[in-house]
């Protein structure tokens, strides 16, 4: 959550940011707050009850909207990249109907590994991630002293920092895009940058530009039955939300809440002592609360399942407008907002892969254990025993018949141009990391393959 209470004025106390709306566009505008006080914990507690369900709604409807925006596009692919890193990939069609095994080749995944080892080590260098300059000789000690005071905040003051931006970028590489969230938290008094990952970071597919020009972004976050009551005994959530509940029915979860489901073999619990994660829509927006008809930058929180509001917050912070994410951006997509990662570069290469690779080790099996013939008539009396040794056979036939009765098969051998065609689809893989280290602006040395130093 975006809590920025520490630096608001006390709402008891007289602010030019306090005015009287009653008066002003009310026709216009359903969500004009009268004697709006921006500086508020919770300017939910301003509106009226049909303000509140009324906005709720907008809120859930929006997100509903963006979120189907990218559905055909993005989310429907994330889940094949998500196996393919893990190492559990569907089978193609093509091994499945020779009935070859699933075996899975990790060209992609070393490359994913290999681009965020490098890409981490540049962003994130082991001592002095933050470098100041100053435009002077008599800058240069101020300098100093600020790169030290900040590399000190982010190494001592923000919790797990470098395993949240790591995990960023990881999420990058095999999905193209993840944010970074950032803001001060005012209970421990520190700041706290959180990752925040493509499933959850909703913006319409059809936008274009900076995420801070958009229209609407939308946090999904899952919220503990206690954190939110905790908020409102705080006064951060309006006071009917302390009955909150997580959804009793099963939601419609995302691909790749259904993919983890899926590989860790982990149900929703039903326990009446556990009630779940709820799901919470923090949406970054515009909205004219003060009735001027200029929309202007708040942070709405809803519950998901039923559109209760739960806080109203301004991004305005004496007087600027703080923006709390950061995108981490890998390749730019031609075709809409959310960018394309390592995983959709390498897709169709590491189908071919494991197709190749599958049917390759069926072709060496079926060659190293060939169909084999043996007449039955030859062997009467003989049963099916196991010979010890030394051991004396008695057959109602002739010697040169028993010879006869056996018959190995004739099998094909693994064609050489299946392992030309694999080891050549691994070299694809390998370029398209090598080529350009994105994140870092510069381009690799010339035919050096893609590593972590």
């Amino acid at each position: 959550m975006a809590y920025h209470d520490d630096d608001r004025e006390d709402e008891d106390q007289p602010s030019d940011d306090e005015t009287d709306n009653s008066d002003e566009h009310e026709d216009d505008n359903e969500y004009v707050v009268a004697k709006l006080s921006k500086t508020a914990k919770n300017i939910a507690e301003q509106m009226t009850e049909e303000q509140r369900k009324s906005l709720g709604k907008m809120v859930v409807d929006d997100t509903e909207i963006d979120l189907e925006s990218r559905e055909a596009e993005m989310e429907s692919r994330w889940d094949g990249w998500a196996k393919m890193y893990v190492g559990r990939p569907e089978q193609s069609d093509l091994s499945a109907r020779a009935g070859a095994p699933n075996i899975h080749t990790p060209g992609s995944s070393v490359a994913i590994d290999q681009f965020s080892s490098r890409a981490e080590k540049y962003l994130m260098p082991p001592n002095n991630i933050a470098k100041c300059e100053g435009t002077g000789n008599e800058d240069k000690n101020r300098a100093w002293r600020v790169a030290r005071f900040m590399n000190v905040q982010i190494e001592k003051r923000i919790p797990r920092f470098r395993r949240n931006i790591g995990t960023s970028i990881k999420q990058t590489a095999i999905f193209g895009t993840s944010a970074i969230k950032s803001w001060w938290d005012p209970a421990g008094k520190h700041p706290v940058v959180t990752h925040v990952p493509a499933e959850d970071f909703v913006i319409s597919y059809t936008h274009s530009g900076p995420v801070e020009s958009a229209a609407r972004l939308t946090h999904r976050l899952r919220m503990t039955r206690d954190k939110i009551r905790a908020g409102v005994k705080a006064g951060i959530f309006c006071d009917d939300c302390w009955d909150l509940e997580a959804s009793e029915t099963d939601s419609e979860d995302s691909g790749l809440t259904e993919t983890r489901k899926e590989i860790d073999g982990v149900e929703d619990s039903k326990r009446s002592s556990d009630p779940g994660a709820i799901e919470v829509f923090e949406q970054h927006r515009m909205l004219d609360l003060d009735g001027d008809g200029i929309g202007e930058p708040y942070v709405v929180t809803v519950h998901v399942d039923t559109g209760t509001l739960m806080r109203v917050v301004s991004r305005v912070v004496k007087g600027e407008t703080v923006d709390f994410f950061t995108e981490l951006p890998f390749d730019y997509n031609p075709l809409g907002f959310y960018s394309l990662g390592i995983g959709a570069k390498t897709e169709g290469l590491n189908t071919l892969q494991n197709s190749l690779a599958n049917l390759t080790l069926f072709a060496a099996i079926r060659n190293s254990f060939p169909p084999k013939f043996r007449c039955k008539s030859a062997f009467d009396g003989a049963g099916d025993k196991e010979y010890e040794l030394d051991e004396w056979i008695e057959t109602k036939a002739h010697i040169e018949d028993v010879q006869k009765t056996f018959y190995i098969a004739p099998t094909t051998p693994p064609s050489p141009v299946l392992m030309t065609l694999y080891q050549e689809a691994g070299r694809q893989v390998r370029e398209v990391v090598s080529i350009t280290a994105v994140m870092q602006g510069a381009e690799q040395p010339h035919n050096q393959a893609a590593t972590p130093t």
